[in-house]
């Protein structure tokens, strides 16, 4: 359903029993829900098929995937809660799918019996959401003013274009929740229907807010597309460890990046804390409105400082980030330090069989409640791994 544009949640049947009808809405703890799905099932609880039908008469519109269930779960009491079930069941008529969607009215509501056909949702009026068409993945919730989108590119390629959405909009902003990146984001009618401009590489996400009525005023959100090739912030790099265990007085001078685990010190293979790498560059003279700054591969968080002022906090893919801002002409300082996982630390305190899984009432377990033991875990990567790259970009024009 999701490929096709089609947003759901799942509801238990013990969340389900406290479930009203509002404006023919299913409402929940989670919102409020057009439609109510049953998927095909042999057997179902006699409190949850009262409970759907009830629904239904309160002005709901529930779906039976293929048919209704057969029968009533359960051994205790089998005659008397097959009867009752029966009972609500010749209530509804519609019995099997056939080649159109079987529909009944029951009071204010109704019921299908359908095998989730593109004919089913446009009979009850529920729209396709079109970013799934980009092969984006999304999640949309409500907001007084309009909808919340929080928009992920699981893809290997990046995206760049107008997209379109399933609800209408007047105006919307865009925001970046890893680097903090906002602005106003372009919108437009095509066709009756509401398009936005985005743009995500591999790995990003964006939340974008949508006002169904209101025009929202601020700066523009910051497109661009790359003006010239990358540039590599090779070596060397200055590498020095600030906070650890255990701790790693000497520095280092690297040429190419690579895991500090393989690095002339046996301690940096069990080693947990953060190391600090530092380069000196001359930022290419090229005719630029910005540069995006990529870190390449990272294990696992980034804290970025250029020419002594916070860039921000990388903790996830893309570790990247726009940063034209923090440049000058001529000479600049960069500072990425990175803290590693525990895991190597975790594998080393194991082997030697020091006692480090002290948490008061609770304890750590492993699989199938076997004891916690790291011991034959395998030297895991750590550090900046890069490559390091700065690539000039240009604003990209209405």
């Amino acid at each position: 359903m999701r490929k096709n544009g089609y947003d759901y949640d799942y509801v238990s049947d013990n969340l389900l029993s406290g479930a009203t009808v509002e404006d023919g809405k299913v409402m929940l703890p989670g919102g409020g829900y057009k439609t109510l799905i049953i998927p095909a099932c042999t057997y179902m609880p006699l409190e949850t098929l009262d409970k759907v039908l009830a629904l239904v008469r309160q002005g709901a519109k529930v779906v039976f995937i293929e048919s209704l269930p057969g029968d009533v779960n359960g051994l205790s009491n089998l005659a008397s809660r097959r009867e009752q079930f029966d009972k609500l069941k010749t209530s509804v008529s519609v019995k099997a799918i056939s080649s159109m969607v079987v529909s009944q009215k029951l009071e204010k509501g109704e019921v299908f019996v359908d095998d989730l056909s593109v004919k089913l949702f446009e009979q009850i009026g529920i729209i396709p959401e079109a970013i799934a068409e980009t092969g984006l993945s999304y999640i949309r919730r409500k907001h007084k003013s309009g909808n919340i989108y929080f928009i992920v590119n699981q893809q290997d390629k990046s995206l760049s274009g107008w997209v379109k959405l399933a609800v209408d909009a007047r105006s919307a902003a865009i925001f970046d929740p890893v680097t903090g990146n906002a602005g106003k984001a372009r919108i437009r009618k095509n066709q009756g229907a509401t398009e936005v401009f985005l743009q995500l590489v591999p790995d990003q996400s964006l939340i974008l807010k949508t006002f169904a009525t209101m025009e929202i005023f601020g700066q523009p959100y910051g497109y661009y597309q790359p003006s010239n090739k990358p540039v590599e912030l090779k070596g060397p790099w200055k590498l020095a460890f600030t906070e650890g265990f255990p701790e790693i007085k000497q520095e280092f001078k690297m040429d190419t990046l690579t895991s500090w685990t393989n690095l002339n010190d046996p301690d940096l293979k069990v080693f947990s804390g953060t190391g600090k790498y530092t380069q000196t560059f001359m930022l290419p003279d090229v005719t630029t409105d910005n540069w995006n700054l990529d870190l390449g591969r990272v294990c696992e968080s980034a804290r970025v400082k250029i020419n002594g002022t916070g860039a921000g906090i990388w903790w996830c893919v893309p570790y990247s980030a726009n940063v034209g801002k923090y440049l000058k002409n001529g000479e600049n300082i960069i500072e990425i330090e990175v803290t590693n996982l525990s895991a190597n630390r975790i594998a080393e305190l194991d082997r030697k069989g020091v006692k480090w899984k002290i948490f008061g009432n609770a304890n750590v377990m492993g699989l199938f409640g076997k004891p916690f033991d790291a011991s034959n875990w395998k030297i895991m990567d750590s550090g900046l791994i890069g490559p390091v790259t700065l690539t000039p970009l240009k604003k990209l024009e209405d």
